[in-house]
C-alpha cells in the first residue's frame, strides 16, 4: 500500500500481489460443430420420418451458430467441451429464435445435452414471437475437456434458431 499525496488530498493505492483474474471460459466453439449421424443421435426419437436437412441450413455468421429451418428441418450437432469445469462454476447459455411461422400450427424444439444429460430444452408454440433464452444454471452434469456437447433443433417452417455460446462463469 502506498499514499501519495497531491496537495491537500491524499490518494490511497492499493497493490495486490499473486493474484489471478478469474474469467469466462468457452466450453464450445460456434466454428467446431460437427454432424451428428442418425445412429448416432441422442435426439433421433424426435425425427419425423419427413424430416430432412441440408447442411447448407447450418451456418456461423459472425460467431452465432444459426439453423434455418426452411433447409435443415432436424439437426444433432456436437463438439469436444474445450474446458474442465470446476467447482463453483455457472454453467452460461445464449441462444435465441427470430419470429416462428409454421402453417400448419405446429411446436419447435431446442435443447443442449452435455454427456448423456439434457441441460437445457425449450419447446416453442410455432407461431410465436421472436425469443432469447439467457440461461445461466449452476447443476449441471461433470464436464471434463473432452466431454461430447450437443446441440439440437428441430421444427415446422421456415425459421431462424442461434445458438450465441455456452460458456463456464466462475
Amino acid at each position: 500500500m502506498s499514499v501519495l499525496r497531491y496537495g491537500s488530498s491524499v490518494l490511497l493505492t492499493i497493490s495486490v500481489v499473486g493474484c489471478t483474474a478469474v474469467v469466462e471460459q468457452e466450453l464450445i466453439d460456434n466454428e467446431m460443430w460437427e454432424f451428428v449421424r442418425a445412429e448416432d443421435d441422442p435426439f433421433e426419437d424426435f425425427r419425423e420420418s419427413d424430416s430432412t436437412c441440408n447442411p447448407l441450413g447450418v451456418m456461423v455468421e459472425a460467431g452465432v451458430l444459426e439453423v434455418q429451418t426452411d433447409v435443415c428441418d432436424f439437426v444433432t450437432v456436437t463438439q469436444a467441451a474445450k474446458v474442465k469445469a470446476r467447482k463453483g462454476h455457472l454453467l452460461d447459455i445464449l441462444a435465441y429464435h427470430s419470429a416462428l411461422f409454421s402453417d400448419p400450427e405446429s411446436t419447435g424444439y431446442i435443447a443442449i445435452q452435455i454427456g448423456g444429460s439434457i441441460v437445457w430444452e425449450q419447446s416453442v408454440s410455432i407461431p410465436g414471437d421472436a425469443d432469447v433464452y439467457a440461461n445461466t444454471m449452476a447443476v449441471f452434469p461433470d464436464i471434463n475437456v473432452g466431454t461430447p456437447i450437443y446441440f439440437h433443433v428441430h421444427n415446422h417452417g421456415a425459421n431462424s434458431w442461434k445458438l450465441a455460446h455456452i460458456r463456464l462463469i466462475p
